[in-house]
């Protein structure tokens, strides 16, 4: 699934904070995205 894994092991932990951070920062990006939308629109 992902080939670096095996080449940086990480704790199951660190890949949890990891991938958390990840998915705020998409939400943020998307939030973002809709404010525009909407604004357009109006």
């Amino acid at each position: 699934m992902f080939p670096t894994i095996a080449f940086f092991p990480v704790s199951s932990q660190t890949f949890d904070m990891i991938f958390n951070l990840l998915v705020l920062l998409f939400q943020n990006e998307v939030q973002k995205y809709e404010f525009f939308a909407s604004s357009q629109i109006l």
